[in-house]
């Protein structure tokens, strides 16, 4: 069961609502409070309950719109909301208000770009959204009550810690679900069961059961295992591990790979990137990956361990098909590593889609350019397409050729030419072949464009 059917069906906590069940339109939204491993506290997070299974919770704390207040009095957001007429028709109201209440947990001033941030997964047909936006611009943060004081608990935090401690083993026909607390456990269950999915955020799988009638029975969760969320330096690399989010990755990279960072705004919603992690949209291996056209021009590596050891590959060459990774039984993904000699340097990085935010893609692009410093001559260029065949497509022969040769229009036509030639782009409900290839000749002139110098 997902939380929001559980909470509504089985709790009869009515006031969180469904509309999407795939993660879209945010009415579904709530907080979730996981132990601080450094302090006797919780950190909260919005996500989407209607793409979040409630075995996937365990250990967490939940906080519904019902828990905001002892229903006496309207806290702060919702009191603006009714004054301001933020709410209409009302249902996506408990969604927005959760959101908005997500702003002053993490710490964020209530000012125009970070409410229409924080509101990007939630989706409301009446209003038009500037009754909302001038509600949270009304709200007073002095007098919102932070969620760790409303439910100011040590033994809540300490019952939820040793619980967090504990390997779970859920088998209930037909779902089996494995979360060790050690990576060798995870190993030694996945060479054991060779169907089994690896999963972290749920954000996929849930919208697989939903939408798609796919029901993942044997699942393996490494959430449970400690130091696999950790950011650091290793050698020549700055690490991720596969419990890190995508929102983390904005957090901890922003100052490193700002481009990136900026482009992982129209990633998804902050409901979902609270859930979805770095290495979920790496193995998932879709051609339409938002985040694997930057890593391959990044020439990005993994680390993969198993039982045996580890090995390191770059992203690049991991893939061997359409989502096939060349990935033995007994290994799982363990850490993405970005190179340090790619910190603060330019990228070029664009995501086409239907609408701008949260959105599939249609075609995804990642360039990257150094020029000599006293004329147009290249000394390095990059190249990434997503959308236009099974896989990812880096054209490394083609920039091979490119050292060496002045940036300039005929130069990008030449190169236009060559990558039409290669790319098998196919037709489907998010746009057709022609459509794809100008959006390829589209882009390339885009970045010449961006990247000559002025």
């Amino acid at each position: 069961m997902n939380l929001s059917r559980f909470l509504r069906e089985v709790l009869l906590k009515s006031g969180t609502k469904v509309v999407c069940e795939e993660g879209d339109c945010g009415s579904c939204t709530v907080l979730v409070g996981e132990p601080d491993k450094n302090a006797n506290t919780l950190n909260y997070k919005m996500i989407n309950s209607c793409i979040a299974p409630v075995y996937s919770l365990d250990g967490m704390h939940i906080i519904t719109i019902e828990g905001l207040s002892d229903a006496k009095e309207l806290t702060e957001v919702q009191e603006k909301i009714a004054c301001h007429g933020g709410s209409q028709c009302g249902y996506c109201t408990p969604g927005i208000v959760m959101a908005l209440t997500a702003l002053n947990e993490n710490k964020v001033h209530y000012k125009n770009e970070a409410i229409k941030s924080y509101l990007t997964g939630n989706l409301c047909r009446c209003t038009g959204y500037l009754p909302i936006i001038e509600s949270g611009l009304a709200v007073d943060a002095a007098k919102m009550k932070p969620i760790n004081e409303i439910y100011a608990n040590p033994q809540l935090i300490l019952d939820l810690k040793e619980t967090q401690a504990e390997p779970i083993l859920l088998e209930h026909n037909p779902i089996t679900y494995f979360a060790p607390t050690s990576l060798t456990q995870a190993l030694k269950y996945k060479a054991a069961h060779n169907d089994v999915s690896v999963v972290s955020g749920f954000t996929d799988i849930g919208v697989e059961q939903n939408k798609k009638d796919i029901l993942r029975t044997k699942l393996l969760s490494l959430h449970r295992i400690k130091g696999l969320k950790k950011h650091k330096q290793v050698g020549d690399f700055y690490s991720a591990g596969p419990k890190t989010t995508i929102s983390d990755i904005e957090t901890e990279y922003r100052k490193i790979f700002p481009d990136f960072c900026r482009y992982l705004n129209i990633f998804a919603s902050p409901q979902i990137k609270n859930r979805a992690t770095l290495i979920g949209n790496i193995a998932n291996g879709s051609p339409i990956s938002d985040t694997l056209p930057f890593l391959y021009i990044l020439d990005a590596e993994l680390e993969i361990t198993s039982l045996k050891g580890k090995r390191s590959a770059k992203v690049k060459d991991v893939f061997k098909g359409y989502r096939q990774l060349d990935l033995e039984n007994d290994e799982a993904i363990t850490a993405v590593k970005f190179p340090k000699k790619f910190e603060h340097k330019k990228f070029f990085l664009y995501k086409i889609s239907k609408r701008r935010d949260l959105d599939i893609a249609t075609v995804t692009a990642a360039f990257f350019l150094s020029l000599n410093k006293n004329s147009n001559i290249i000394l390095d260029l990059r190249v990434a397409f997503g959308g236009i065949g099974p896989m990812i497509m880096r054209f490394e022969d083609l920039e091979h050729e490119a050292k060496g040769c002045e940036f300039n229009n005929e130069f990008i036509e030449g190169i236009i030419n060559k990558v039409l030639t290669r790319i098998t782009p196919i037709s489907d409900v998010r746009g057709s072949r022609e459509f794809r290839e100008r959006l390829v000749i589209n882009l390339l002139k885009k970045f010449f464009i961006e990247a000559s110098p002025i």
